[in-house]
């Protein structure tokens, strides 16, 4: 019989629907009191007449009484003495107060909606004339609308049959309701949220008899307690718990929410103890702590994100209070009574709680595989066990009962780690109803399986529930736990028509919301203009602080920086606005200077323009033609504004509406975010147009000024102020500006005339590369001391252009120059900085050598004799003497990184290794006794390998610093319990062994383990851990690059292609072939490894007899002395 009855599904479905009709009933109030949304017909004053005759007769039926659904499934659970414990039965006991809470906020807003006489009475008429009768459900409608009409008086007299049931639900809340609404000082004694109050439990898994009670919403509890004693008063004179519970919900508020903006008042129904509720400052002083644990939770999680998945019942509470306090201020503020103490129900650090909650909310969706992973072993290795011993120790289980149980313990037992590797879909909703249909099979009266008799099964099934909706159900506790649909609005299925009116509704909100805000903006901003204004009438000394201390000092890019902010700071944006506009005066006056040069000139460009390729023309064609810190400050005074404007501006593509583009970049641009199009240098070029030039005019002329500018490129090699230092990161003349004005430029002049920025910029590209190349080749006879720096101006102009990229530069401009240019410029720096550290050093030694020898010569004056201490001293200086003058030639006689390599500390054996194996013959090098040994005889045999060496060396001490922050955020856990591999997998885009490989060569020094000082063991060292590595390397590299390359093209690449550059002769009619490549490949290694073995060989054989023989025959030092001139004059063609 209790299984026939199907009371939690009957729950469910009623809870379901009730909502809706909920919703639907407060639409049809919102209707009726709009004047704009109300229907015509009732406000036609030719329909008057008929709608006072319906209201009058109304219903005019003759009812004969029905149950509804509602009433009849109270009845059958009065009927059937179900138990109702929220510890034990949560779900159930839920349910059925939830449908109590439903039913009566269904019955109060009908009683609010003015016109429901008329609306009903006019369907029911309409209905009759079309069907010929009365609709069927119109008897109870009408009979419910006229006893409705006070609707308290007849829900109280409805619900006294079931005050029992009604009672026994509320005061099972006991448990959970005074705990949860305790005041914030015994919150912050108990360290309410804290993880680290405790920080020997803090892996243990966050657990208790009440898991789903614990992150239950305070305002649903309180309609519970509240509706619950007004529908069944009766026990609040005869329970003392039940006053209690009563005046607790009535001190925590005034108002609670029927539904959507819709209140409920309630000390109109309790005038009686009203007077005595303050409950403004103490949800003040909640909300203060929620802020602090909040932050703290936060940073502990973000910090160790591993705690997420045992602590994420933390979470969800943390997330629920906050949630309760934020809408019971919305609700207050909204309906604020007239009260001493309005500050109470104000609180401008809202903003700070809402944003620790959203927080809380990205890492808990960031890290769900995390969670999951957790979870689901708890459900298979623990959840399962425990059920299964329970179900053992149970003394009876009927048969239905039985089957529910096994199966929660086999679809628990069949859980694996490997789903969640796999990503399957999770979904324990069976479970879920399968445990909310037992609960109610076990909770009526006489059940065969009371589950008030075996309290254990209840706590591990609720636990059991918890664990599975954070492995399938994450997104619907963070809804359940933080849900504001009070301040956003969604549609609900049974009242469709609500979607347009609530959007409506929300765009007047969010408009007059953005307006608040921007007259709340502007008058600060005008406060502290005002405010600068009367500072800089007092005081003028600011200038002299932005002076630099000595004349000659040139200041530094960190201190312009702190200038340049502390200027904006006192002009503000008015000023900044001011500087901008008469910078775009002189930048369009320069325009205008410069389409001058190109209508002088247009002829020669237009040739230039075709024969850009062609060194020979070009250089006839040179003769005739040479006849952010605002964003920092907005980012620091208003913060949220700027995310907003940023997001606006990375929503713009090159497709959208060209006004559009410009109305959002001027928006950025105000705020000194960056954009690809600077709108103030449009709007300033499209007023210099003038009726007297065409539209194809100023195109031409447009397109003829980025050409003068490519083929003026190499004369900024003639001027030695053009050198580039790496230092300050530009140009000693600040030509590294042109980049971004070059940029700037084409961006405006080519939006304003409606063409394709992109297509024009490729263009100038292949024009300068073409001429820079051509500056190379040095056509012309003439010096360019500087050409070098001019390189990389090239590749400052792509790397600020947001319309090229790396890959079309090197399409027309060989990366190897930008490379051998950047090393040329930071060679010649590191001679300069060396010249530099020699004087230093030098006026710095010195001073102790002349002290020294003051000392020595004090010491000789004097009669004690003090020979040893003189010889001390002696010694001394001496030494000094020495370091100073090797450390000079060292910095003098050291070049690229050979300057590393301490040359006494190589032995006289690897000299000659190195000698036999890069040349083929061996030779005893010539040494003198007074003078160490130097490599500048092998320095470009040996460059090969040790810039191999210095790659594999950055990139093993530097990895890490490269990597992207997530990575680096990744791998600082590595050597925690909570390190999360699956995040660095994600975060290193399907890398982490590779990722994790690097970081631990790198952190402990793995690549530094086969140093030894030890001749031998360096020997052996370099042959194997350098020389075959080194090789094997570039024979692989070269498998891995050039064979997928013919593969791709086994004809002559094409010389436009990006990879022409790497493999010149094939354009001159080179045939490549995949056999003859593999073949060449194949004879390389086969080659090195011959001649590494026989080198070998012989090394070790000299070893054995040894290198210091002087029975070394003259034939020998003569060969060896041959081989030390020609390495001397360079390296010969095929060490190439």
């Amino acid at each position: 019989m209790d299984y026939q009855q199907k009371l939690a599904e009957k729950l469910t479905i009623l809870n379901e629907r009730g909502n809706g009709v909920l919703i639907r009933m407060n639409y049809i109030k919102k209707t009726c009191a709009d004047a704009k949304l109300r229907l015509s017909v009732l406000t036609d004053k030719a329909m008057e007449p008929a709608i006072k005759y319906i209201n009058k007769k109304f219903p005019n039926i003759d009812f004969r009484g029905n149950i509804d659904h509602v009433y009849e499934l109270l009845n059958t659970i009065d009927a059937c003495q179900c138990l109702f414990d929220i510890a034990v039965n949560f779900d159930f006991t839920k349910s059925y107060l939830d449908l109590i809470v439903t039913y009566t906020s269904i019955i109060i807003i009908l009683s609010r909606i003015d016109d429901k006489k008329a609306l009903v009475g006019m369907f029911n008429c309409a209905h009759e004339m079309t069907n010929g009768c009365s609709d069927p459900s119109y008897p109870r409608l009408g009979q419910m609308l006229m006893e409705y009409e006070h609707p308290w008086k007849k829900l109280i007299e409805e619900f006294g049959p079931h005050t029992r049931s009604v009672t026994a639900a509320l005061l099972s809340v006991n448990m959970v309701y005074p705990r949860r609404n305790l005041p914030v000082e015994q919150w912050r004694s108990a360290q309410l949220l804290s993880l680290l109050s405790a920080p020997a439990a803090m892996l243990d898994p966050a657990c208790c008899d009440t898991m789903a009670c614990e992150y239950l919403s305070m305002e649903v509890m309180e309609r519970w307690i509240i509706f619950g004693f007004l529908l069944c008063h009766s026990s609040l004179n005869t329970n003392q718990v039940s006053q209690e519970l009563w005046k607790m919900a009535l001190r925590s508020g005034l108002y609670l929410t029927l539904t959507r903006d819709e209140m409920f008042n309630i000390h109109k129904v309790t005038e009686d103890v009203f007077d005595s509720i303050k409950g403004g400052a103490m949800h003040k002083e909640k909300r203060h702590f929620l802020r602090g644990a909040l932050k703290e939770l936060f940073k502990v999680v973000e910090d160790e994100p591993g705690l997420l998945a045992p602590k994420a019942l933390f979470v969800f509470m943390a997330l629920s209070f906050s949630r309760d306090e934020v809408l019971w201020l919305v609700r207050h503020s909204e309906n604020m009574p007239k009260i001493k103490t309005p500050e109470d129900y104000v609180d401008n650090q809202m903003a700070e709680l809402l944003f620790y909650m959203e927080k809380l909310r990205g890492l808990m969706k960031t890290h769900n595989p995390v969670v999951q992973r957790y979870y689901v072993q708890y459900l298979a290795q623990f959840d399962a066990m425990v059920l299964n011993d329970t179900i053992q120790n149970m003394c009876v289980c009927p048969e239905e009962e039985s089957v529910l149980l096994s199966s929660f313990v086999s679809t628990l037992s069949t859980l694996s780690v490997k789903q969640v590797e796999k990503k399957e879909e999770f979904d324990f909703r069976a479970v879920r109803l399968d445990w909310l249909r037992l609960q109610g099979y076990t909770s009526v009266n006489k059940a065969a399986l009371p589950i008030k008799e075996y309290p254990d099964l209840a706590k591990i099934m609720n636990l059991i529930q918890f664990h599975t909706r954070m492995v399938d159900s994450m997104e619907e506790m963070l809804q359940e736990t933080s849900d504001m649909s009070i301040l956003c609005q969604c549609g609900h299925p049974l009242c469709p028509e609500e979607v347009e009116a609530m959007e409506k509704k929300t765009l007047y909100l969010c408009v007059n919301f953005l307006e608040q805000i921007a007259k709340q903006t502007s008058n600060i901003v005008l406060d502290i203009c005002g405010e600068q204004c009367k500072l800089n009438d007092q005081d003028h000394r600011e200038n002299g602080q932005l002076q630099p201390d000595h004349p000659g000092d040139s200041p530094s890019h960190g201190t312009l920086g702190s200038e340049l902010q502390a200027l904006l700071e006192l002009i503000g944006s008015y000023g900044l606005t001011f500087l901008s506009e008469n910078l775009m005066w002189h930048i369009t006056s320069q325009v205008t200077e410069l389409k001058k040069l190109v209508i002088e000139n247009m002829d020669t460009l237009v040739q230039m323009r075709k024969n850009f390729d062609k060194p020979e023309e070009m250089v006839n064609l040179k003769k005739r033609l040479t006849g952010e810190k605002w964003k920092q400050i907005l980012h620091k005074h208003c913060p949220y504004l700027m995310g907003p404007i940023e997001c606006l501006r990375d929503c713009i593509s090159p497709e959208t509406d060209i006004k559009v583009t410009l109305s959002v970049f001027e928006l950025a641009s105000a705020a000194g975010v960056a954009c690809s199009i600077e709108p103030a240098l449009v709007h300033a070029i499209r007023s210099m147009q003038t009726d007297n030039t065409s539209v194809d005019e100023e195109y031409k002329l447009s397109c003829l000024l980025l050409v003068y500018i490519a083929v003026s490129l190499p004369t900024l090699a003639l001027d030695p102020n053009s050198f580039y230092s790496q230092e300050n990161g530009g140009h000693n003349n600040n030509i590294h500006c042109l980049a971004i004005a070059i940029n700037q430029l084409a961006a405006a002049m080519f939006t304003v005339q409606n063409k394709n920025i992109e297509q024009h910029l490729k263009e100038f590209l292949l024009m300068a590369s073409s001429i820079l190349l051509q500056l190379g080749q040095n056509v012309e006879r003439i010096e360019s001391k500087n050409r070098e720096s001019v390189y990389l101006l090239l590749h400052m102009i792509v790397m600020k252009s947001p319309f090229l990229s790396q890959d079309m530069l090197e399409s027309c401009f060989p990366y190897v120059l930008l490379r051998n240019a950047y090393r040329e410029v930071y060679r010649a720096q590191l001679e300069c900085g060396m010249a530099e550290l020699v004087r230093i050093r030098k006026k710095r030694l010195q001073i102790p050598i002349s002290r020294l020898r003051s000392m020595l010569k004090q010491l000789e004056e004097k009669d004690v004799d003090f020979e040893e201490i003189k010889k001390n001293l002696d010694f001394t200086a001496s030494l000094l003497e020495a370091v100073y003058l090797d450390g000079t030639r060292q910095c003098l006689e050291s070049e690229d990184d050979l300057q590393q390599l301490q040359s006494d500390g190589v032995p006289s054996e690897v000299t000659d290794w190195l000698a036999s194996t890069f040349t083929q013959r061996v030779r005893r090098p010539v040494r003198r006794s007074d003078e160490k040994p130097k490599f500048r005889s092998i320095v470009h045999a040996v460059q090969a390998g040790i810039f191999v060496e210095r790659m594999f060396k950055r990139a093993y001490t530097a990895a890490m610093p490269d990597q992207p922050a997530e990575v680096v955020n990744c791998l600082r856990d590595v050597d925690r319990w909570s390190f999360d591999v699956f995040a660095l997998n994600a975060a290193s885009s399907d890398h982490a062994l590779q990722t994790l490989f690097f970081e631990l060569i790198t952190r402990y020094e793995l690549n530094t383990r086969f140093k030894d000082k030890k001749v031998t063991f360096v020997l052996a060292g370099f042959m194997d851990f350098i020389v075959y590595p080194t090789f094997s390397l570039l024979t692989d590299m070269a498998e891995k690059i050039v064979i997928p390359l013919v593969e791709e093209n086994p004809g002559p690449p094409d010389p436009c292609n990006r990879h022409s550059n790497l493999w010149k002769e094939s354009s001159r009619g080179l045939q490549w072939s995949l056999a003859h490549i593999t073949a060449e490949l194949v004879s390389f290694r086969s080659t090195w490894t011959r001649h590494t073995e026989d080198n070998k060989l012989k090394w070790k054989e000299s070893g054995s007899n040894g290198f210091s023989d002087p029975s070394v025959t003259k034939e020998q030092k003569a060969r060896q002395e041959e081989l030390s001139e020609k390495s001397l004059k360079g390296p010969s063609k095929d060490t190439k």
